[in-house]
């Protein structure tokens, strides 16, 4: 009888996807789900084994407010509907007045507080794959005066 041998894939960006995400990022910077990626001054991630310097839940993340100029961010693909927003007005909460917000999801979320300011989408290596929505936000004084 053969054996099952679990084996856990890690997850990493693309070279191309690594130097988006290089060219965007400006100190001191938060890379939220970080998994392997060393971008980013403060990593964090809930898998123990990532690279991450923080290994915590993105819904509770240990931080005060307005300390970053740049959070990066690519939360798994499969939350749930209803979970969100619960973990982006608090990324929001995080940023510096100018700081910018870059999210790769797949869907394309308003966030009271941040303007969007680019759009990018991202097919990756695989045929029949799904698309990746890469946006990036700017918490500016408008946007916060519109509150």
């Amino acid at each position: 009888m053969p054996q099952l041998i679990s084996v856990k894939a890690k997850w990493k960006w693309s070279k191309e996807l690594e130097k988006f995400f290089i060219k965007k990022n400006h100190s001191l910077s938060l890379h939220v789900c970080s998994g392997m990626s060393l971008i980013g001054d403060i990593r964090v991630d809930l898998d123990t084994s990532s690279k991450a310097n923080i290994i915590a839940d993105m819904f509770h993340l240990p931080f005060k407010k307005e300390v970053f100029n740049t959070i990066i961010c690519d939360p798994p693909y499969k939350l749930a509907y209803h979970k969100r927003l619960q973990f982006l007005y608090p990324l929001s909460d995080l940023l510096k007045c100018n700081g910018r917000l870059i999210i790769k999801i797949n869907w394309i979320p308003r966030i009271k507080g941040l303007k969007r300011i680019g759009i990018w989408l991202y097919e990756g290596a695989r045929y029949w794959s799904n698309l990746g929505v890469i946006i990036e936000y700017i918490k500016n004084q408008s946007t916060l005066d519109g509150l």
